[in-house]
């Protein structure tokens, strides 16, 4: 392990250095594998596809404000030769010969040419995929000409003989209370400690049966949230390093970029990304570099997350469950963990919370067989064989009608035929269909809610189950749900906290999750198992949230609520 940079030798923005992380002065990071910069100065060539051309000459590559990385390439000899800005705009659109001679360069449609690039450092090998983002800087007499790159994907390369082990992703806004500090990483070849620490503070977790880890950076707790991307307001805060045992684990597509990071936004109530990719050997040596952003830098957000606080993570059972999953790669798992974090950011309308609910428990509806109940399916075997070889022979005679007729009433004869051979199935309202996927994974919710809406039912009588099916048919028909109705905003939002619960309980029943979480409607700090809510819990304390407003006397405070304070005055 090398010895460590301290400060005064990391680049730093405020030095006039173009890094896109400003480092504070007390921070000391371990140099030998980490650094927050990169700088890949060496000899470049770029090559345009069609009309072909090729630039030479001495290049930097050094991080934008978000972390990816410009070429600035300072042309000493190009072919064909590009003396002049028409020259340049021939190579960048192309040209075509015009009657009475001369040639045209037509603009748009396009027909920009594409550049790749390739810089040769003393530590490695930058490579840009062909791109379009690029450009010449304005001529200055006397002064050689400069081409810019930004390619979109790009990567440095080592030592490309070496055996790569462990995958290494800085994330930006990925903000947790971390549990206390560790042992477990202390001969681990990727550890990043302290000044005068020999322990740290990390979220270990397994992968395929072997150590992962994500680690905060050093200077976080003592600087704040973390470490500023330039301009942007996101933040680079940990890094997770986790065994490379498969190459679709660097699939900007594949599922361990995706089910991970989506993992993360789940657990934290913000948006987590990475600028970078990093590929090293079993000593911890860098191998490759890869320079595609998954995710973009956003501010960070105070979102509702499930798994933030340190006796949430424990042994991190939540990312070890979650990643050994067959359901959570799945593109159904996925689409409902990001409707499940969308609802849950600040600053969103209770109709908007309530829609993404809605999207992501009809995903999971659907996943789970929960959308449609089959009538037949308590019927004797023989009777459901006849009523089913009824049916079926009533479609098949009804579809035998619709030759003799012409369009329209040729496609509604048909259709006709088809709801006849399925008439024994049929569509569950929304309701029914989340009563019956709670069911499915041994939730309570109905039982529980049952004696409230007995003794407070919602609008004309409706119970918990009708309730779902109105507030949906009020979203995605109306628009909006009408809170001008016999409900209080309060009452609603409660509501829509519950929901949110339910769907949260459900996605970690999924992966089989067996810890602690945060519930959403729980708005104190709280540590509970997906089985919480179950008959006995004060419920009227839970429903009701009373910052917002109540028609009816409040339940007595307990660790899952607050007293009423709407009649209280100001002292």
């Amino acid at each position: 392990m090398k010895a460590r940079r301290r400060p005064d030798q990391m680049p730093d923005k405020r030095r006039g250095s173009s890094s896109f992380l400003s480092v504070e002065e007390d921070m000391v990071i371990d140099s030998g594998w980490f650094a927050t910069d990169y700088d890949y100065s060496g000899k470049a060539e770029a090559v345009f596809e069609d009309p072909r051309a090729e630039f030479y000459g001495p290049a930097s590559v050094r991080p934008d404000e978000n972390g990816q990385p410009i070429v600035e390439i300072t042309v000493e000899r190009s072919s064909p030769p590009a003396e002049t800005d028409f020259e340049l705009l021939e190579i960048k659109f192309g040209s075509r010969p015009v009657p009475g001679g001369g040639r045209c360069v037509s603009f748009g449609g396009g027909s920009q040419n594409r550049a790749s690039v390739t810089v040769r450092s003393e530590g490695g090998v930058f490579h840009g995929e062909p791109d379009w983002c690029y450009s010449f800087a304005e001529r200055t007499p006397g002064q050689p000409l400069i081409l810019r790159i930004r390619p979109t994907k790009s990567e440095y390369t080592v030592a490309p003989s070496e055996r790569e082990k462990f995958l290494v992703l800085p994330l930006w806004n990925f903000v947790s209370e971390f549990p206390a500090h560790s042992q477990i990483l202390e001969r681990h070849p990727l550890r990043l400690l302290e000044r005068d620490s020999s322990s740290a503070q990390c979220i270990p977790f397994q992968l395929d049966g072997t150590l992962a880890f994500i680690q905060q950076l050093p200077a976080v707790e003592k600087s704040g949230p973390g470490m500023t991307l330039g301009s942007c307001k996101a933040q680079l805060t940990a890094v997770a390093v986790a065994p490379f045992s498969d190459s679709a684990m660097i699939d900007p597509w594949g599922w361990y970029l995706n089910v991970f990071l989506t993992l993360l936004d789940f657990a934290t109530g913000t948006k987590v990304g990475t600028p970078w990719i990093e590929l090293r050997d079993g000593g911890g040596k860098l191998v490759r570099r890869l320079h595609f952003a998954v995710g973009r830098p956003e501010s960070l957000v105070d979102g509702y997350g499930a798994i933030r606080n340190a006796l949430h993570w424990g042994n991190g059972e939540f990312l070890t469950d979650a990643l050994s999953s067959a359901e959570a790669r799945e593109p159904f798992f996925l689409i409902a963990v990001r409707h499940c974090f969308r609802a849950g950011l600040p600053g969103l309308s209770l109709d908007d919370q309530f829609a993404h609910l809605v999207r992501a428990l009809e995903c999971l509806c659907a996943r789970y067989g929960c959308s449609k109940k089959d009538l037949t399916s308590k019927l004797d075997p023989k009777l459901k064989n006849s009523v089913g070889m009824v049916l079926k022979g009533a479609g098949t005679e009804i579809r035998k009608l619709a030759p003799t007729v012409a369009d329209p009433d040729h496609r509604q004869v048909s259709r006709i035929a088809e709801r006849a051979e399925s008439a024994g199935q049929i569509d569950r309202s929304f309701g029914l269909a989340v009563e019956s996927l709670a069911e499915h994974f041994q939730l309570l919710d109905s039982a529980v809610l049952g004696p409230y809406y007995s003794t407070y039912p919602g609008p004309e009588g409706r119970d918990w189950v009708k309730m779902l099916s109105y507030y949906r048919g009020e979203v995605f028909h109306e628009g909006f749900i009408n809170l001008d109705g016999p409900r209080t905003p309060g009452e609603v939002f409660g509501f829509i906290l519950h929901l949110h619960d339910l769907l949260v309980r459900i996605l970690l029943k999924i992966i089989g999750y067996h810890g602690m979480y945060q519930p959403r409607l729980i708005r104190a700090t709280a540590a509970e198992t997906t089985d919480w809510f179950r008959p006995g819990i004060p419920v009227d304390g839970l429903l009701r949230v009373p910052t917002l407003g109540l028609r009816r006397p409040s339940a007595p405070a307990s660790k899952y609520g607050f007293e009423e304070q709407e009649n209280r005055k100001p002292a």
